[in-house]
């Protein structure tokens, strides 16, 4: 019995050491982990003889002006020939149907379609050509409208630009901008490709043309960034063009 106190200041002691220990093992560990602000290396970042500085800014440059030129061509292009395509589209339909002769196509919904004696073809909202009160001429781009809804499924080549928010598992995580191509439409449903500045994606969107958004379209993609074994996944919204 009368050793137990000394026993039991021993045991104090040696926990007292331990926990000792573990704190200077802890501050250790933060000193390791918390990187302290240092003038040299602050000061040495701005040394213009450094190579290494050099080849790892011009690496940077070089994959931003490639994104930033990849980005402005597909936009470029992609609108150039949008507006080809347009030019055509406003094109007035014709139809022979014999010099002298025209018809009457009820389309339903309170629209005929007129073809006039000359061949014209246009959109009326009555039978009786005398109680008209609105026209509008049938072009090259009706017809494209009318296959897209007869045609749910089926290809196409639409331009569309993106942003959202992507994250990888480099760690790099942010919001991310880009532009793209739609390539496939299943009624309402899309599948996109398009790059962004940290990476190339392949997505599937929704579109939200039932709520008011005929050309927005919301979705998720999967891809791979611009640095080694970076997968990434992004949440993104799109705009048709």
């Amino acid at each position: 019995m009368e050793n137990e106190p000394k026993d039991i200041k021993s045991q104090a002691e040696i926990l007292k050491t331990q926990a000792n220990e573990l704190l200077n093992q802890a501050k250790q560990l933060e000193k390791s982990i918390v990187e302290k602000f240092d003038w040299k290396k602050f000061l040495n970042s701005f040394n213009i003889l450094n190579p290494v500085l050099w080849s790892k800014w011009l690496c940077g440059a070089v994959r931003t002006v490639i994104v930033v030129v990849v980005v402005v061509g597909i936009l470029f292009g992609l609108g150039y020939f949008k507006g080809i395509q347009k030019g055509v589209s406003k094109t007035p339909i014709r139809i022979d149907i014999g010099w002298g002769k025209e018809a009457m196509i009820n389309l339903g919904n309170g629209e005929y379609m007129h073809i006039d004696k000359k061949g014209n073809v246009h959109i009326q909202d009555n039978i009786d050509d005398a109680k008209v009160r609105k026209t509008r001429i049938l072009t090259v781009a009706d017809i494209d409208g009318l296959k897209a809804k007869l045609n749910p499924i089926g290809f196409e080549l639409s331009p569309i630009g993106i942003i959202g928010y992507g994250t990888g598992t480099n760690g790099e995580s942010g919001i991310e901008a880009g532009a793209g191509v739609r390539f496939f439409r299943f009624y309402k449903t899309n599948l996109d490709a398009f790059i962004t500045q940290n990476g190339g994606y392949l997505g599937c969107s929704y579109r939200l043309e039932g709520i008011g958004f005929k050309n927005t379209s919301i979705g998720l993609a999967g891809g791979h960034g611009w640095t080694k074994d970076d997968i990434r996944v992004m949440v993104y919204g799109s705009i048709k063009f």
